[in-house]
C-alpha cells in the first residue's frame, strides 16, 4: 500500500484555514441575511432602478397590498416588463404599456356640448398622464398600474382624473348653486360658482372618458403576442440546452467529489507519517 508522509504542521494549518473560512462564510451570510431581513424588497428595487437607470412601477391588485418593481423596456413601442418573480409554476413577469404623448386634433361630443372646451380638457389630461414623475433620490420615473391590466398611468394623470371627477360633480349641482345665489350674504359666491358652472357644463365628460385610450397605442397588443410566441420558442430550446448543461455539471461535480474522497483517503492512510 502506498503511504504518504504528511507533516503535522500542514494538518494544523489546513484545519485552521478551513475553520477561518467557515467563520468568514458565517459572518458573510449573517450580514447578508440581516440586510435582507431589514431592507424590504421595495428598497432593493429602488436601488436597482437607481443603479441601472430603470423606471419604477407601483402595482396593486384586489388585495390590500401593492408591489414596487424596477422595470426594463420590453419592446421599443413603450412596453415595460418586470423581472421574473414568484416560485415554481407561479413564476412570471408583468408587462405594462406606459402612456405616450399624443395630440387630439378633433373630438365628437354630444349635442349641446362644446367640442373645443372638451378637446382642450382631454388634451390636458393626456399631457399630464404622459409627464414623468421622478423619485427624487433614485432619479427614476414612477408609474402606477393595476396587476390585471396591461396599461400603466402617470401619477399626474391619476390626479387629473380625480380633478375631472370633481368638475363633473360641480356640473350637476345647478339647484344648489341657485339656492346659494339667492341666500343673503352668499350672493357673490353663488354668482361666481354659477359663472364657473356655465363653463363646466359645456364639457362632455362622457367623451373624455371614452377617449382616454388615446394615451395608449392599441395596436401594440399584436406585437406583444408575437414577442411572447418567440420567447416561448426560445425557452423551449433553452430547456433542452439547460438539461444537457446540467448533466455536464453533474458529471464534473461527481469527478470532483471522487477526487476529494481520494485525497482524504490518501491523507488518512498516511497519517502515521510513513514514507512512500
Amino acid at each position: 500500500m502506498v503511504q504518504v508522509a504528511v507533516e503535522s504542521g500542514f494538518i494544523d494549518s489546513l484545519i485552521i484555514g478551513i475553520g477561518a473560512l467557515v467563520i468568514i462564510l458565517i459572518v458573510f451570510f449573517g450580514i447578508y441575511a440581516y440586510s435582507t431581513y431589514v431592507n424590504p424588497k421595495e428598497a432593493k428595487e429602488i436601488k436597482k432602478g437607481k443603479q441601472r437607470k430603470l423606471p419604477l412601477i407601483l402595482t396593486a391588485g384586489l388585495s390590500h397590498f401593492a408591489d414596487l418593481f424596477a422595470v426594463t423596456e420590453f419592446i421599443p413601442e413603450g412596453i415595460l416588463e418586470t423581472a421574473l418573480f414568484g416560485k415554481g409554476v407561479k413564476r412570471k413577469s408583468l408587462r405594462f404599456q406606459v402612456p405616450r404623448k399624443v395630440t387630439v386634433n378633433s373630438l365628437d361630443v354630444a349635442e349641446g356640448k362644446d367640442e373645443e372646451k372638451t378637446r382642450a380638457l382631454l388634451q390636458r389630461v393626456l399631457d399630464l398622464n404622459s409627464e414623468k414623475v421622478i423619485l427624487r433620490d433614485a432619479r427614476s420615473p414612477v408609474f402606477i398600474a393595476v396587476r390585471d391590466k396591461s396599461v400603466a398611468a402617470g401619477i399626474k394623470g391619476i390626479g387629473a382624473l380625480a380633478f375631472i371627477e370633481k368638475l363633473e360633480k360641480l356640473s350637476k349641482v345647478t339647484e344648489q348653486i341657485k339656492a346659494l345665489k339667492d341666500t343673503e350674504g352668499f350672493e357673490d359666491i353663488g354668482k361666481l360658482l354659477e359663472s364657473f358652472h356655465d363653463e363646466v357644463s359645456l364639457v362632455d365628460f362622457d367623451a373624455i372618458r371614452m377617449n382616454l385610450a388615446f394615451g395608449w397605442d392599441q395596436t401594440i397588443d399584436a406585437s406583444i403576442q408575437e414577442q411572447d410566441q418567440n420567447i416561448g420558442f426560445r425557452q423551449a430550446k433553452k430547456g433542452d440546452k439547460d438539461f444537457k448543461t446540467m448533466c455536464l455539471y453533474m458529471g464534473v461535480l461527481l469527478i470532483g467529489v471522487a477526487l476529494v474522497i481520494a485525497v482524504v483517503w490518501l491523507v488518512s492512510s498516511g497519517g502515521g507519517g510513513g514514507k512512500a
